[in-house]
């Protein structure tokens, strides 16, 4: 990998996930009638030094990270931070805590999950929405942000065009909550 280069990483359910169901009827009932599915997963952007290996070496020891992924629920998806390549016309928002700090976090992996090449983890959670007409555009991310899918006291949150991840290992299964 070069210097400075990072990961973007997606831990996606495959079993029903209860908070986005929850979601689903929330963003119904504040008037987004017409939203069919919501996604929820868990979003890493690892920061690498430059000594770290080739991007599926690094998921590789990711994978055996069971603090933050488990085989058996979930799915781990990757891409390099500056792929181009994005999902068509796919959008989705990235809500972050203000005040995360990752500091242990990046000490369990780099001693107990042998990745010293970390050089930095942010965290936060990944939303996607859809309704009768594909993915919802940009601003209806937005709308959901600001509505009920963050706290502006206690978070941020950034809608972005959704990135070309490859999944990490095995064959793709749906998420549960895709139908």
């Amino acid at each position: 990998m070069t210097p400075g280069s990072s990961l973007d990483v997606a831990i996606e359910l495959i079993v029903p996930d209860n908070t986005a169901h929850t979601v689903l009827v929330a963003l119904r009932r504040l008037g987004y009638e017409r939203l069919k599915q919501v996604q929820r997963a868990d979003h890493l952007r690892l920061n690498l030094r430059g000594d770290a290996p080739d991007p599926e070496s690094v998921m590789q020891r990711l994978a055996h990270a069971e603090v933050l992924f488990n085989p058996n629920k979930h799915r781990l998806l990757y891409a390099p931070a500056d792929a181009a390549a994005h999902e068509d016309r796919e959008f989705e928002a990235i809500v972050r805590d203000k005040d995360d700090i990752a500091d242990r976090l990046l000490r369990v992996l780099g001693t107990t999950f042998a990745m010293p090449y970390l050089a930095g983890i942010s965290r936060g959670v990944l939303w996607r929405l859809y309704d009768d007409e594909g993915p919802a555009p940009a601003s209806r991310l937005e709308w959901a942000c600001s509505a009920l899918l963050s706290n502006a006291v206690s978070q941020t949150y950034h809608v972005q065009p959704r990135p070309k991840r490859a999944l990490f290992g095995g064959p793709l299964r749906p998420a549960a909550n895709m139908r």
